[in-house]
């Protein structure tokens, strides 16, 4: 078979050259698209395409598609960008189900709006979409506090190339029935089907938010603060540490060498009291703590910081 007919015979849609240039991955372009609505139009696209064969990449936000294997052949671009909605929410629960293709920043957004937060802040959250966070385990700053994706997700609805979609978990925290298939999914880059819904317990939002930045000339003393606040009761929920260069492009226009933000949370009294003692290890270090206004888009830019930096700029994670 030509590849002009083998083309022809490829399940979906027709892409243009500008679509398939944004779909790119490690050189390959893809010869088609689909954009499946649901859960069940996932699964039935999935099997036509493996009764072709074609080779299928799953695309939601392409924020991690530099990860896992580099791929022999890519016939097929599966976008879930159809699969956007909100299917359940029960604030009194603390409860959500959501579709794959969902943008990171339209959930947060919601969930916001009712007091409520999802705690996982995996990189360019304006792109990134729930499926792609799922499928490459993508956590963010606040993991060591909060946990992983793993920690957050109750229920998941896959699509397989049967033609079948296999749900596991449920709509409640404490739930036990079935095989725990979402820890398989989780991490599997998309390689064992297509994330097409996903159950999330969420929590309510912390009272009072704090960010401490304290300025070193190097960057040892700085990873002792950071490893000993850690181990304290009241821990930030998330440490980084900066050089000028990864500074700047957060938004930061000081020239400081290294920077440590430290990022607290909490009831207000205990944010008080984090502040307190964090200002004064960083003091004790070495270091020291002045005043400067910070950007409202800095722990955004900042999680975002590993892909943005400059080779000249170095960052380090908590």
């Amino acid at each position: 078979m030509g590849i002009e007919a083998r083309v022809k015979a490829l399940p979906g849609h027709q892409i243009s050259v500008q679509q398939q240039q944004l779909m790119r991955v490690d050189g390959l372009l893809p010869s088609r698209v689909m954009r499946p609505q649901d859960a069940d139009e996932a699964a039935e696209g999935l099997r036509l395409c493996d009764l072709v064969p074609a080779a299928v990449i799953v695309w939601g936000g392409g924020t991690q598609i530099r990860l896992g294997s580099v791929p022999g052949r890519y016939d097929i671009a599966f976008s879930t960008e159809g699969m956007a909605r909100l299917l359940e929410y029960e604030p009194a629960d603390l409860t959500c189900r959501v579709e794959a293709g969902m943008r990171l920043t339209d959930l947060e957004a919601t969930l916001a709006a009712q007091g409520q937060r999802l705690p996982l802040d995996p990189p360019h959250p304006q792109r990134a979409t729930v499926g792609g966070m799922i499928a490459a385990n993508a956590n963010g700053l606040g993991r060591a506090r909060y946990g992983t994706v793993r920690d957050w997700v109750i229920g998941i609805a896959v699509a397989y190339p049967s033609g079948k979609v296999a749900r596991a978990g449920g709509k409640v925290v404490k739930n036990v029935a079935g095989y725990d298939l979402m820890k398989l999914h989780i991490g599997a880059l998309g390689t064992l089907g297509v994330v097409a819904e996903v159950n999330f317990k969420v929590q309510a939002r912390p009272e009072a938010q704090a960010t401490v930045l304290g300025h070193f000339d190097a960057a040892l003393p700085a990873i002792g603060v950071a490893t000993g606040l850690a181990h304290q009761y009241l821990a930030p929920s998330a440490a980084i540490l900066l050089d000028r260069h990864v500074l700047w492009a957060c938004g930061l226009t000081a020239d400081w060498r290294w920077t440590l933000a430290l990022k607290l949370e909490g009831y207000a009294r205990e944010v008080d009291a984090a502040r307190e003692l964090a200002v004064r290890s960083v003091r004790e270090a070495g270091g020291r703590v002045e005043g400067q206004d910070i950007p409202a888009a800095f722990w955004n830019a900042s999680r975002s910081s590993d892909s943005a930096a400059r080779p000249a700029g170095r960052v380090r994670w908590w």
